[in-house]
């Protein structure tokens, strides 16, 4: 976790966005042949993003993806949940017999937590620890979301407690833009 500003890859993609989007769907990608062979035989194919469903700045912005013009920390931490919302409605699309879902683990006591303050406040932290969630409770909720026969194939936005989000917290009902993104992301990770 960074809070610089644009860091690109030697692609030339933003690092935070290399990891909260591209690369999670060049890996979905990859294994597409395998979901699809194991649905084909009759098993069960799902596929979970670990992100912040339902938290994007709203519609895409078609004319900036990447945020390469326009960037800040701010819109890189919104974009990539709503890159992945966008990409959860289009594979599901495209996919039918697939289940693509993209879930909020919700605040965890992690080693996140420990190591993204300055140890000046450190001390400060621990209090707040006792409000999160153990790492294996959301252990726990992520794989009983992932084997629900209610999620078994389609597209499925999920808070922490593995409750459907809201549709109307989700920007993914422009089918163009959805399209705009998938050929932008298909051109990035040509490589």
């Amino acid at each position: 976790m960074t809070m610089n500003g644009f860091d690109p890859t030697s692609e030339g993609i933003d690092k935070k966005l290399a990891l909260h989007f591209y690369s999670r769907w060049k890996f979905v990608d990859e294994l597409l042949p395998l979901l699809e062979k194991a649905s084909s035989d009759g098993e069960e194919a799902r596929m979970m993003s670990i992100l912040a469903p339902g938290t994007s700045l709203g519609a895409l912005d078609t004319t900036d993806f990447g945020l390469k013009k326009n960037y800040s920390v701010t819109r890189a931490a919104r974009q990539g949940p709503g890159y992945n919302d966008n990409f959860v409605a289009e594979y599901a699309a495209r996919h039918p017999n697939v289940s693509f879902i993209h879930i909020n683990p919700g605040a965890v006591n992690s080693s996140l937590t420990q190591n993204i303050l300055p140890w000046y406040f450190k001390p400060l932290l621990f209090p707040v620890t006792l409000f999160l969630r153990s790492i294996s409770d959301c252990g726990e909720y992520m794989t009983s979301a992932l084997l629900n026969p209610a999620y078994k194939t389609g597209g499925f936005w999920l808070n922490q407690s593995v409750d459907s989000i809201s549709t109307s917290r989700l920007y993914v009902g422009d089918e163009d833009a959805r399209q705009k993104l998938v050929e932008h992301y298909t051109k990035e990770v040509a490589f």
